[in-house]
């Protein structure tokens, strides 16, 4: 048997980022999106040379928990 878990994608602006820690320091930890989520699962070289406030990004996800956010949510790319 196989087993699939369905991969959702949505789009939002980075209107922040929160500061890495541990071997993160000095480097971007997560954007922070205009609909609240804070994303992660970047490369070390976007963590490290991160994008503009304003850019638009597409996440990719695993479904939505009952309060409406995505859950499981990684950073997928730049639009």
């Amino acid at each position: 048997m196989l087993k699939i878990k369905p991969a959702l994608t949505a789009s939002a602006r980075i209107v922040g980022f929160t500061p890495g820690k541990g071997r993160l320091e000095g480097m971007v930890g997560a954007f922070v999106l205009d609909n609240g989520l804070k994303l992660s699962g970047m490369s070390d070289d976007i963590r490290a040379n991160p994008p503009v406030i304003g850019t638009l990004v597409e996440y990719k996800y695993r479904e939505l928990t009952r309060d409406g956010l995505p859950k499981e949510a990684r950073f997928y790319r730049f639009l």
